[in-house]
């Protein structure tokens, strides 16, 4: 007891550890501040959204174009290859010649059997192939067929490069965010940095994708909020087209996710050696500099700092999403764990040969991150067991 109130002590932080410009600074400030990084946040994701709900749209108006409800085996046992050949000629001709696709009539299923076939048979050359009409008319049947489907996966493999690309770009953002609240040590600002980092990213690759390509039509009769937010989504339920589109795309996304810090490493070390070279006139002599001071030639030659918060957000990245969709598409543990390795040689390597010597966090540092990894299996469980029910 000191004058009548209760007293505690604390071990004080590392000197490195502390922040000594941010000890005196207005926590309402601070407060502003953190409403600034909620709402870049949600402008971040908002604009991906945005982006995801266009790709979404694309992908609908090139895939309904074809009428897919007839099974291509039972019509391949009505017709012969000459008989399907014509036909599909005749509805090529039909659709793109005599005003089909003004009357935004969807094509025959001839036309989509015979254009599959083609390709088991042919692969890629059968686009070049002309196929004769019932009024003799030569015509590639197939060669918009493939235009399409090649499309689809060219913006589904878009989707995934932009959601990788925005979680590097929210990752940029929210490291200068962090900085404008001006917390007190070294350690709380990295702890803010890292939870944010990851709930953003988690949002960004494993919610907002997945009610993108959500339809609500069953659960709201299409008439509700939902589905008039995610009105572009086709898919009622986790069911084989599903885990072929948006399956996929996540899979794709978190294996981007996995090589990104070596693509991120020769990008940026390819930058800083092209700095160094200017600063001596692109010549060998480590004696010639353009800096003004002793700290400005520190600050180019010593390397960058270690961002821990980046390594361990992208930690929980790829364990969270993991124990989200793992128990049904399995690769993602594959992913996970390709994912470590890349970071853990990559970060060894990377931590003796390229960046600064990092501050000395406190103790607080590593308890929270292993109370955050620990919690995840249970926050994720739960979600999978749920998505395992509605297979």
């Amino acid at each position: 007891m000191i004058a009548g109130s209760e007293s505690k002590v604390a071990e004080a932080p590392e000197p490195t550890n502390v922040i000594w410009e941010n000890r005196d600074f207005d926590k309402n400030i601070r407060y502003t501040f953190l409403i600034y990084v909620i709402v870049a946040v949600s402008a971040v994701l908002f604009i991906t959204f945005l982006a995801t709900v266009k790709a979404k749209s694309m992908t609908n108006d090139l895939i309904n174009k074809y009428d897919e409800s007839i099974n291509c085996s039972e019509m391949n046992k009505m017709y012969k290859l000459p008989q399907l050949s014509k036909l599909a000629a005749d509805e090529w001709i039909d659709f793109y010649k005599n005003g089909g696709q003004d009357q935004g009539r969807q094509i025959a299923s001839s036309l989509v059997c015979y254009c599959s076939d083609q390709y088991l048979e042919q692969g890629a050359d059968a686009a070049e192939l002309s196929n004769t009409a019932t009024d003799g008319t030569e015509v590639k049947t197939c060669s918009e067929f493939f235009a399409d489907r090649a499309s689809v996966g060219l913006i589904t493999m878009c989707v995934s490069f932009i959601i990788v690309g925005v979680n590097f770009a929210l990752k940029m953002l929210l490291v200068e965010l962090i900085k404008a609240l001006h917390l007190k040590t070294v350690t709380i600002e990295t702890n803010y940095t890292m939870i944010t980092i990851f709930i953003g990213q988690f949002i960004n690759t494993a919610v907002l994708i997945v009610l993108n390509n959500a339809s609500f039509k069953d659960f709201d009769e299409g008439n509700g909020p939902l589905s008039m937010i995610f009105f572009v989504g086709t898919e009622t339920d986790f069911s084989v087209t599903w885990y072929r589109t948006v399956g996929l795309t996540i899979m794709r996304t978190m294996m981007s996710q996995a090589l990104w810090p070596l693509i991120e490493f020769v990008m940026f070390y390819a930058i800083l050696n092209l700095t160094r070279l200017a600063d001596r006139k692109f010549t060998s002599d480590t004696f010639v500099t353009g800096m003004p001071s002793v700290q400005a030639y520190i600050d180019t030659y010593a390397g960058p700092e270690y961002l821990i918060h980046y390594r361990y957000a992208a930690i929980l990245l790829q364990i969270g999403v993991a124990f989200c969709y793992g128990c049904t598409m399995p690769p993602l543990y594959g992913i996970a764990c390709l994912a470590f390795v890349i970071l853990y040689i990559n970060e060894r390597l990377l931590v003796c040969y390229y960046y600064r010597e990092p501050p000395a966090f406190d103790e607080k540092m590593t308890s929270l991150t292993l109370d955050l990894v620990g919690k995840v299996p249970y926050i994720m469980l739960p979600m999978a067991f749920w998505q395992l029910g509605n297979r």
